[in-house]
């Protein structure tokens, strides 16, 4: 389920992916259920669908991981809608629902947390990583990694688990 543009923003369609920016970087889109996307250059690759990322100031995103998200307490969380390359653009959802990619088994209703793996979030509060805050799962994830379906509100790099 990839989310679908409401707003009047022309041509924005929130699969695809550009090699040239094609609006600005930091733009945003209405889109249904009063989610919002916003237009940020990827700094590392996307897998797919659903991956998490940590937006920069300077507007780039990189897959969330123990290491991205180690410096960046605070910095909004957003996540892919499609397969994004290394320097390409695309449309990323921070705010409302949207599928995200969780390890297996991760339960819904609980606070999740950055993983070793790049874009994927979990449930299992390991050492050193850090919650992901305003992310929450509306259902548990089956017995292996994928995606769940899940609300971000305000969602941001939380503390380190301890």
């Amino acid at each position: 389920m990839v989310a679908k543009p409401v707003g009047h923003l022309i041509g924005a369609d929130t699969q695809a992916v550009d090699t040239k920016a094609r609006f600005a970087l930091g733009e945003t889109v209405e889109l249904e259920k009063g989610g919002e996307a916003v237009y940020l250059k990827a700094s590392a690759a996307f897998a797919g669908e659903g991956y998490v990322g940590v937006v920069a100031p300077d507007l780039t995103i990189a897959p969330a991981s123990l290491t991205t998200t180690a410096t960046a307490f605070g910095a909004r969380v957003a996540v892919a809608q499609a397969a994004v390359g290394e320097n390409e653009y695309g449309w990323f959802v921070w705010k409302g629902e949207s599928q995200v990619r969780v390890a297996a088994s991760c339960a819904a209703n609980v606070a999740i947390n950055s993983t070793a793996t790049a874009g994927q979030l979990d449930d299992d509060g390991t050492a050193g990583s850090e919650v992901i805050e305003g992310v929450v799962l509306q259902a548990a994830r089956a017995a292996s990694a994928g995606n769940a379906l899940a609300t971000l509100v305000n969602a941001r790099v939380g503390a380190t688990k301890a």
